[in-house]
């Protein structure tokens, strides 16, 4: 196989959606011929961990360095967990483009000695955080290797105009973008918005794990009325929350069915108090459940009996964002309710597989919608959401396998 460095700051044991689409890669190129090395930081400071994504098989792949970047100096300190992974808090006014920076001495030293002693000539980064990529432009121009940048955001959450206060920072930054644009053999995006912003020539969406279709498919039957609504991941704001609580509590009295009828389950890192004020300012406090962070495939176990999936965009300013958990939905087989712009990236895409967008002020027509899937409860031979050709078409095409095999089609592009 072709030797391949694969630079990602974040990486497991690291949890949550940051370190999807890098494992994805270190997993399933090789089923394409390339095999990553990983070059990734020692254990930083983060809300979650699940040491449960790796073997020791895979550890002799994997280079893990120091780094003087925040994160890393608070773990060394002691500390373990950060309450929330605030991205915004990458940026400050004295680091550009981000607080990263720190690593980058590290990780370039590292990286030769694996470049030498692996014969590498092709390297990948992934961001965020922006940083990351002035270590492939450094790579590329002392060792002569191929350079292909991945962009997984704008830059890191937002675009540069709204990442920073300061002007000059702003200014470092687009220069810096225009310098990767220029450097770098290949450019990746998850989505078209991205691909737009960053001058990428090439779209390769995110995918979900296959060794989790199985989770999906093992649910038992409750036996009971309860319906069902999951959601995985990190929760979102009021925002969009609260439409999506009003829409539901608007529904059962339409039914004339209680909070108990219906079970909303957040399986991911929650704001524990907002979601308890929202529920229960519609009179919903018992349809709510959390089930607190787990490992990936044990959420999706978790989840696996609900009924429908709730996905949500906190703000209009992310519309060029699609989280991972979107492709672990669409290849659930399960009904998808998603509040959102219709025509941000996660609408769109969501769209286009035949599932439900509403935005924010769609309450009623949401309403409707949460009734037409409640009432299936009682009479399920009324709605069959997939067929199993469906189904199939959609894992084939959102895998993490999917998304390694177009990933791996830029790469023999660019050598």
């Amino acid at each position: 196989m072709t030797p391949l460095l694969l630079i990602s700051y974040f990486f497991p044991p690291i949890g949550m959606a940051g370190a999807a689409r890098p494992f994805g890669l270190f997993r399933y190129l090789p089923d394409y011929g390339y095999r990553p090395y990983v070059l990734t930081v020692k254990d930083i400071i983060y809300p979650a961990h699940d040491t449960t994504m790796l073997t020791s098989a895979d550890e002799k792949f994997i280079s893990r360095t120091e780094s003087l970047d925040p994160s890393r100096i608070l773990y060394r300190l002691g500390l373990r967990r950060a309450h929330q992974p605030n991205q915004s808090g990458l940026m400050s006014r004295w680091a550009t483009p981000d607080l990263k920076t720190g690593w980058r001495k590290f990780a370039l030293a590292e990286a030769g000695r694996l470049i030498e002693r692996h014969n590498i000539e092709l390297a990948v980064t992934t961001s965020p955080p922006p940083s990351i990529h002035q270590i492939g432009m450094t790579l590329q121009k002392r060792h002569d290797i191929t350079w292909v940048a991945d962009y997984r955001d704008m830059w890191v959450m937002r675009p540069i105009e709204d990442a920073y206060t300061s002007q000059r920072q702003r200014s470092c930054s687009h220069k810096l973008l225009e310098d990767y644009r220029s450097a770098a053999d290949a450019i990746i995006a998850v989505n078209e918005s991205v691909a737009e912003y960053a001058g990428a020539g090439h779209v390769v969406t995110n995918g979900a794990d296959p060794a989790t279709f199985s989770d999906w498919d093992s649910a038992p039957d409750s036996g009971d009325r309860v319906f069902r609504i999951g959601y995985l991941g990190a929760t979102d704001s009021e925002r969009t929350l609260g439409p999506f609580i009003r829409a539901l509590a608007d529904a059962l009295r339409q039914l004339n069915k209680s909070a108990n009828d219906v079970k909303v389950i957040f399986a991911g890192k929650a704001n524990i108090l907002l979601l308890h004020e929202l529920f229960a300012g519609e009179g919903l406090a018992e349809s709510l459940e959390l089930a607190g962070y787990l490992p990936r495939s044990e959420a999706i176990r978790r989840l696996a009996p609900v009924d429908a999936l709730l996905v949500t965009l906190p703000d209009d300013r992310l519309s060029h964002v699609t989280g991972s958990k979107i492709f672990d939905y669409l290849v659930s087989g399960k009904p998808i309710i998603a509040v959102a712009p219709r025509q941000s990236e996660l609408g769109k895409l969501t769209l286009s597989e035949n599932e439900s967008v509403f935005e924010e002020a769609d309450v009623e027509a949401l309403a409707r919608k949460l009734k037409e899937l409640i009432e299936t409860k009682s009479n399920p031979s009324t709605v069959s959401h997939l067929t199993g050709a469906e189904l199939k078409r959609r894992r084939e095409r959102y895998s993490w396998k999917a998304m390694a095999k177009n990933f791996a089609r830029v790469l023999d592009q660019s050598r």
